[in-house]
């Protein structure tokens, strides 16, 4: 069972100088909770608290239907979902004008929301351990509710006496900021005098500081190099370039002459797929068999995804060791519906998931995985187009995770419309009547509807 490692806050980013959401207050709470939310993740892994997914993501609307109105001088508010969308999941609520309180108030009041939602989740959930949260809270109370971080110090080339480190913190507008230390050393590597570049605007998440660090290059002893923002999406970014000029003084800090260069690659090594297709598969057989007994994943990967692969290595590619290879023979197009049937079985989600997005495969099948516990597979098959009959029953068998998620595409017939208009779940029907569907029909049933937060969803007449 994994480890509960991580409580964030959606968006997690957005454009400098943005909104990251349209309402003015949910938006300095989500920008405001970046350094809260990481200061006390950082703590939740040592507390060892076990749980079925790793994380609490709290979505901040103030406009949500389960959103009550609060009064200007209430507390930010914060209810729970129903945990089995793959995360564990809450809505928060402010009052009107709330990102005009006191900057030290909303600090304290976005720990109280995320500690409250972390320990209201545990309870209800059954965690044993709920108590240990404390420790969580308390560790960012410390930290002034704040967040940094800087990376080991890396020494300069040879015979330079020069070390290098980033630093970084996460600022009240939600994203980091980095400086570059340059130090001179002892003989024995210890920083005796530092130099420091000026702040530079770095990613929204202390992954993203990691991943940053992880670009510091020396070129020589006159020149340092770190992409200060690398954010998840992209693999490049624009370069701070560092000249380097000791002092004669031993003792002294070194010079330094910064600029933002071109964009340079971060990621320079290909990944495996790419080094997978640079390899030379045989159109012959014995060849195909003998690359797919490669003790290489990278050669096994190449026989998967070449189209020329014969049948049947491709079958005992479906049950290579690697779940890599196998998610390759699970989205190839010539994978035979039988084939499929097998790996919808398979124990990597990704390679069920492959199954449930491919064409061939068979409606049974995907109506099976339509509950599949995971959630990227159950969504996947319930996003397919499949016959009438197939829909309907879709819409009366897939997980109600599934089935909410039908009631929000655009496009069902009327008929499981009707179906997903008398669900059990009350959040299955909130969605359908949030989709704005013109049948009279179906709207008369969710007007009657007895739970009032399904008619309040409805949008206005």
């Amino acid at each position: 069972m994994p480890l509960l490692r991580e409580v964030w806050v959606w968006p997690p980013s957005g454009f400098p100088g943005r909104p990251w959401v349209d309402d003015p207050d949910d938006d300095a709470f989500a920008k405001l909770s970046r350094a809260i939310c990481d200061r006390y993740s950082e703590a939740l892994p040592a507390l060892g608290i076990t749980h079925r997914t790793s994380h609490l993501r709290l979505f901040v609307d103030s406009h949500d239907v389960r959103v009550p109105d609060l009064a200007r001088d209430a507390p930010p508010w914060f209810q729970l979902f129903d945990g089995r969308i793959g995360f564990e999941a809450a809505v928060v609520g402010l009052p009107q004008g709330w990102r005009l309180r006191a900057a030290d108030v909303r600090r304290a009041e976005v720990l109280d929301v995320v500690h409250a939602a972390m320990s209201a989740m545990a309870k209800a959930r059954g965690i044993t351990e709920h108590e240990r949260l404390e420790v969580a809270a308390a560790h960012v109370r410390e930290h002034g509710h704040g967040f940094t971080w800087e990376s080991p110090w890396r020494r300069g080339p040879r015979g330079s006496g020069l070390a290098a480190r980033a630093r970084y913190r996460l600022d009240d507008d939600g994203f980091g900021r980095c400086v570059v230390d340059v130090a001179t050393v002892s003989p024995e590597g210890a920083p005796v005098a530092v130099a420091t570049t000026a702040e530079h605007l770095a990613w929204t998440t202390s992954r993203g500081f990691t991943r940053s660090a992880r670009t510091l290059r020396w070129h020589g002893a006159g020149l340092l190099t770190v992409v200060p923002s690398v954010d998840f999406l992209h693999t490049e970014g624009s370069t701070l370039l560092v000249g380097v000029t000791r002092s004669a003084d031993p003792s002294a800090a070194p010079v330094l002459d910064e600029s933002l260069g071109d964009p340079l690659p971060v990621r320079p090594r290909p990944t495996r797929v790419e080094r997978a297709v640079a390899v030379d598969v045989p159109a012959d057989l014995d060849g195909q068999q003998t690359l797919a007994s490669s003790s290489k994943v990278t050669d096994r990967l190449a026989a998967a995804l070449d189209g020329r692969t014969a049948p049947e290595v491709v079958e005992r590619l479906a049950g290579d060791p690697s779940p890599v290879v196998r998610r390759a023979v699970a989205a190839r197009a010539d994978s035979p519906p039988a084939l499929l049937e097998r790996l919808a079985d398979d124990s990597d989600h990704q390679v069920r998931e492959a199954v449930a997005a491919h064409p061939t495969t068979p409606t049974e099948t995907v109506l099976a995985l339509a509950a599949d516990p995971a959630w990227q597979v159950y969504l996947t098959a319930a996003d397919r187009t499949l016959p009438p009959e197939a829909m309907l029953r879709l819409c009366r068998d897939a997980r109600p995770e599934a089935r909410e998620f039908l009631a929000s595409r655009q496009g069902l017939d009327l008929a499981c419309a009707l179906v997903l208009a008398r669900d059990p779940v009350a959040l299955v029907r909130i969605s359908l009547a949030r989709t704005i569907w013109p049948h009279p029909e179906v709207q008369a049933i969710l007007r009657n509807d007895p739970n009032r937060t399904v008619r309040a969803a409805l949008p206005r007449r």
